[in-house]
Order: C-alpha cells, then structure tokens, then sequence
C-alpha cells in the first residue's frame, strides 16, 4: 500500500512529462516548467533544497560579466529564468528516482504501454488529414526530399519525442537483451517501433553508436545472448542496407545521408556545423569564456539564424 501512493502521484507527472508537456501550450512553454514551484516544495520536504541554492551559485557566476559587456534586459531575465527551472526540473529528477527507484520499473512500464497505444491510435488516423497533424509530423527532413510524416505524438517535432522517450526505449531493450522480460518480443517491438516511425537520424545514429561502443568495450562482461544479438543484428542490417542500395538506390534514408555528407541536409548542418560557427563568431567578438547570457542569440545573431 505504501508504495501504491507514491506510483499514483508520480504516474500523472511522469505522463505530462513524456506525452503532454508541450500539449496546448505556447510554443516554448512546458507544464513542467509551471510545476517547478512544485517541485521545489519537493526538495523542501525531502530536505534537499540547499542544492538549488549551491548550484543556483555556478548560474549566478556569468551575471555582472553579462551586465558589463550589455544584455537586452527583458530577454536576459526571462531565459535566465527557464534555465534556472531547469536546473530545479534536473534536480528534482535526480532526487525522484533516487528515492523511488524501486517503483521505478513500474512507471516505465506503464509509459511504454501507453506509447504503444498512442502509437497504435496514430496508425490508425494516419489517412485522416485533420487528426493526423496532431500525431505526425509533416515537415520535409531534407532538402530535396517530399514529406515524408514521422511520428511525434503530442510533441512539436519528432526528434524531441524520440529524444525524450529514449530512456525508456533503451530501458526495455536493455532487458530483453538481458533476458528479464517474459514476452520480449513485444518488449522490443514496442521500444524499437516507435523510434523508427520517428525517423529521428540524430536519436537514433546516437543509440547506435553508444551502443557499439559499449559493446566493443564490455565484450568480455556482457551477456550470451546480447552478445548473439549484437552479431546478428549487425549481419541483418548489413545485408538489409545492401539490398535496399541495390533494389531502391533513390530511397529517403539514403538520399538524406548523401545530402549529409554534401552539406546539404539542413538539420544535420544546423546541429553539427553551424550551431558551434555561430558560437564561434559571437564569442570571439564578446565574452570567450561566459559568452553572451540567456536569451541574447536571437537579438545578437539574428540576421545570421535568418540567413542560414
């Protein structure tokens, strides 16, 4: 009974973080982000409060340096105002899962139970235009390429759904390959399923490479049956990759990673090149070591984001 109340009060905010956080709100507006005072009587009860106010010290470090050098003062203070709701948001997390690891199994498990539903809702209005927007996601993801819709859910952009139901996703598939799920196949059709329908590149490129760098490292310490896994999945996308190359040369997947590696595929460009020149050229003509503040990219660089 004990730990029924707990998972009842957890399982409404672990919902609105993973499926309904951004739901009906302004652009740039999360739930989680008006339950920090929430939050923060969270840390009070559970006498962890004087880690707001020790990290709160790192944020406050850059301020006069800011001021000196000139911020846009509204600017300045609404941003600095969501970092610091950040900062309680990561703390709290840190605090919640510590205490309620043992429940912990629990709610992912319902989160991915319910993913899988909204999932299983999404195919089915996928023909309806109307509905359809509200689970998918239209934007073209590479220059030259037609719409191709991917799967976001009650999120504004699909690499954001993807991103953020990651723990969750890589929390199961850990499991199967682990051998602890009873039905595992339908563990790792609901965990790999969703990512794919997202085609999220940057997610997904990232799970795969900490995954073979993981493996490669603890070869000697991982299990059997991961060990198979990682054989055989690796041959079947090898083969599978080699008769889409040869059967459907002009595909989506593949004509994205060749605009990729042509510097044409905005969002790789945005995330890999131009974000750290952008950084690069404002910091040099400013502050090199606490940079311009919260807020102030999109007055100072304004004209260069447009351009770009």
């Amino acid at each position: 009974m004990m730990k029924e109340q707990p998972y009842h009060q957890l399982i409404i905010y672990v919902a609105v973080y993973f499926f309904f956080n951004s739901f009906l709100l302004p652009e740039g507006l999360l739930y989680t982000t008006l339950l920090t005072p929430v939050m923060v009587y969270f840390l009070f009860k559970e006498r962890e409060i004087k880690k707001i106010y020790v990290w709160s010290l790192a944020l406050l470090i850059p301020i006069p340096f800011h001021v000196l050098q000139g911020v846009v003062v509204n600017s300045y203070l609404i941003s600095s105002v969501m970092v610091f709701t950040a900062l309680i948001f990561l703390i709290c997390v840190y605090y919640a899962v510590k205490k309620y690891v043992d429940i912990l199994d629990s709610l992912f498990r319902k989160v991915l139970l319910i993913n899988a539903l909204f999932v299983f809702i999404a195919l089915i209005v996928l023909p309806i235009p109307g509905i359809r927007d509200l689970f998918w996601y239209d934007v073209p993801f590479s220059k030259g390429l037609d719409v191709i819709l991917r799967l976001k859910l009650f999120t504004y952009e699909a690499s954001y759904y993807s991103l953020i139901m990651m723990p969750v996703f890589l929390y199961f598939m850990m499991r199967v390959f682990y051998d602890k799920e009873k039905h595992s196949l339908l563990i790792f059709l609901a965990s790999v399923i969703p990512l794919l329908l997202s085609l999220s590149f940057g997610v997904i490129g990232a799970f795969l490479l900490a995954f073979l760098i993981s493996v490669l490292v603890f070869w000697a310490k991982i299990p059997r049956t991961l060990k198979r896994f990682s054989i055989l999945s690796t041959l079947f996308m090898l083969v599978v990759l080699g008769l889409v190359f040869i059967l459907w040369p002009q595909n989506p997947i593949y004509f994205r990673i060749e605009n990729i590696f042509h510097g044409q595929d905005t969002s790789a460009m945005g995330r890999l090149v131009y974000s750290f020149m952008f950084a690069r050229d404002i910091i040099v003509q400013h502050n090199i070591f606490f940079g311009i503040g919260p807020g102030q990219i999109k007055i100072i660089a304004h004209d260069m984001i447009i351009n770009y």
